[in-house]
């Protein structure tokens, strides 16, 4: 299946119902066409599609290399929180995915055990817990890392006006941001 055919699985129930298609098949040029309405439906259901996409290809792509079979997705993204955050606290960590700190503690014992994860205790503060990723738990930040690469490529690649994806993605954020705030 070819990254186009997914769109347009998705367009053509709406598009079908829509006068100016009736009675032929839908193509990409016709999408400006569609009413409001439909297009946040059709909107809404990119969303869902490209997310769920993305969570089985990532597990599928762990799940072909058989040294990464044992790392679940949410561990994979305590990796790559260990690996950007700076320094890469326990707090500092569990406040980026928005978990508590017991929730972290439970996945980074399990990372520590799979031989990903190394933890240090500040000889200043003993309280103040940081992390490192071993060479194994680079190794997997790397290929997590050329995924999102790869994804992002994708997603601009046929954009003549990259703001104004830029644009939609940060009022996206901005409302994810308000929602947990209120919550």
């Amino acid at each position: 299946m070819e990254f186009i055919d997914v769109p347009l699985r998705l367009y053509e129930p709406i598009m079908r119902q829509s006068e100016s298609i009736k009675g032929r098949d839908a193509t990409m040029n016709d999408i400006n066409r569609i009413p409001e309405d439909d297009t946040k439906e059709i909107l809404n259901d990119l969303f869902v599609d490209i997310f769920n996409q993305v969570l089985a290809l990532e597990k599928k792509i762990f799940e072909q290399d058989k040294n990464f079979r044992d790392v679940s997705m949410t561990e994979t993204h305590v990796l790559e929180a260990v690996r950007k955050c700076d320094p890469p606290t326990m707090g500092i960590i569990a406040a980026k995915l928005q978990i508590t700190p017991g929730t972290l503690t439970s996945s980074v014992n399990k990372l520590i055990d799979k031989g990903y994860v190394n933890r240090h205790r500040s000889e200043v503060d003993r309280r103040v817990v940081t992390l490192s990723l071993t060479e194994k738990g680079e190794s997997i930040f790397q290929l997590h890392e050329e995924f999102h690469r790869d994804l992002v490529e994708a997603a601009v690649a046929d954009l003549e006006n990259r703001e104004d994806l830029k644009k939609a993605l940060q009022s996206m954020h901005r409302f994810f941001q308000k929602i947990r705030e209120k919550y």
